[in-house]
């Protein structure tokens, strides 16, 4: 993978120009004083050495939103519109070499709009809403998975989501209800998931084995909820209420470039 030389902190020591938190040399591995083979143990009697492996991550993000509301009768429509962006930078490695290593230092961003509209016609009251969610990794994926080079870099798309939800109810002898309501939602996929392992360029030097990760351009990560329930007013100031829903999660929507 290509990893360019940073800044480290570890235990108080900041390490500048590194590209990992102690010198890339074997001898900080693993091992046992006095074996003519000292990197050929097992770890469980190994005396020296460091192990495991070195994280770091830094998210900030800037958020903004606003709303209109309209009220006419029994009618009440709110529109609004969110935006955020997020700074993020991660980096996970063992100590002393980057083989395997993961590092990103991204910036996506997040574009919404949404409306709601409660209504009421008669005794039943109806809630629906809308919502457009745009995504923009704000970054670039190589054509081919695991190839990396300059020219096989493609801007990544914006992916679009359209999320609604629609849910009437009605009261029954003043002193129940029942409803239904049908939902879907979307949300950012995350950023270690999809920036992660964008800059592997692993095929030019070694096979795979096919238990190896690459980054691909997805979109949202959506959930559709169906529900019916209903509520009981069994005495004054006290309901009881029951549901069933079904809910369905999809992972991830990838488009490859």
């Amino acid at each position: 993978m290509r990893l360019c030389a940073g800044t480290f902190s570890l235990f108080g020591v900041h390490f500048v120009g590194a590209r990992t938190p102690l010198p890339p040399e074997s001898t900080n591995g693993w091992s046992v004083d006095y074996r003519t083979n000292p990197y050929g143990v097992f770890q469980t009697f190994t005396n020296r050495g460091i192990g495991g492996l070195y994280t770091y991550s830094e998210e900030s993000r800037v958020f903004a939103g606003a709303n209109a509301r309209y009220r006419v009768a029994n009618q009440d429509v709110v529109i609004g519109i969110e935006a955020a962006t997020t700074d993020m930078a991660f980096a996970r490695m063992q100590y002393f070499t980057t083989v395997n290593g993961t590092v990103l230092v991204e910036s996506p961003r997040r574009l919404a709009l949404h409306a709601t509209d409660r209504l009421r016609v008669g005794d039943a009251r109806i809630e629906a809403g809308i919502r457009l969610d745009c995504f923009d990794p704000n970054t670039e994926f190589p054509i081919t998975p695991g190839y990396l080079v300059d020219e096989s870099l493609r801007e990544a798309p914006v992916e679009n989501a359209i999320g609604w939800s629609l849910s009437p109810s009605m009261p029954i002898l003043n002193r129940h209800s029942v409803y239904i309501a049908s939902v879907r939602s979307n949300r950012m996929p995350d950023g270690v998931a999809l920036f992660g392992p964008r800059i592997r360029d692993y095929f030019r030097f070694r096979n795979a084995t096919g238990s190896e990760t690459f980054g691909r351009p997805v979109g949202h990560q959506s959930h559709t909820t169906i529900e019916f329930g209903g509520t009981a007013e069994l005495i004054r100031n006290m309901q009881l209420g029951a549901a069933l829903y079904r809910a369905r999660i999809v992972r991830h929507r990838a488009r490859y470039s």
